[in-house]
């Protein structure tokens, strides 16, 4: 599989705001919080002392494109990473084992239309709280069903209810 060119500059935006946000230099960014060493199909073990990734950082330097220079870097490279084997799934999550004693965590969002399982259209709609689709709406009749001075708890509560008690499929 080919990744588009938009998907490096995804990763290369975050890890600019992450560069900006916390002070830390963009080599170092890029290995620990971006997936480009294994997009380069360098392993994961995320040596910064590896070659190829030392000849990517290198490029990094001498470029006025960084976009550019990540794209064609990874080009130019033989086969990324191929995924590892699934070995189990729940719901909408699924492991992968790796080396040793480590796994590698999957989600997939089952939901078809794109919406978070835990929206609040989605949360209000399996609980029977409003079968609204518009937030206005909905809150609209979660301040009909719940009590005024319930409402500050009403939030948190829902969470931990989520956290706890749904399953992928229902609550």
């Amino acid at each position: 599989m080919i990744y588009a060119r938009a998907f490096f500059e995804l990763q290369l935006q975050f890890a600019h705001h992450v560069t900006v946000l916390s002070g830390l230099p963009l080599a170092r960014v890029l290995l620990e919080y971006t997936n480009l060493y294994i997009r380069f199909g360098l392993g994961r073990d995320f040596d910064p002392a590896h070659l190829r990734w030392q000849e990517y950082v290198a490029g990094l330097q001498g470029t006025n494109d960084i976009q550019e220079w990540t794209y064609r870097f990874y080009l130019t490279r033989s086969g990324g990473m191929v995924a590892p084997t699934v070995v189990a799934t729940s719901g909408c999550f699924s492991y992968a084992r790796l080396s040793g004693e480590r796994i590698r965590l999957h989600f997939q969002n089952a939901e078809t239309d794109g919406r978070s399982p835990l929206a609040i259209e989605r949360v209000s709609q399996r609980l029977g709280l409003s079968a609204q689709t518009k937030p206005e709406r909905i809150e609209e009749d979660l301040m009909e069903a719940v009590p005024q001075d319930e409402w500050t708890f009403f939030g948190p509560a829902l969470v931990l209810h989520g956290r706890y008690t749904c399953t992928s499929q229902q609550p």
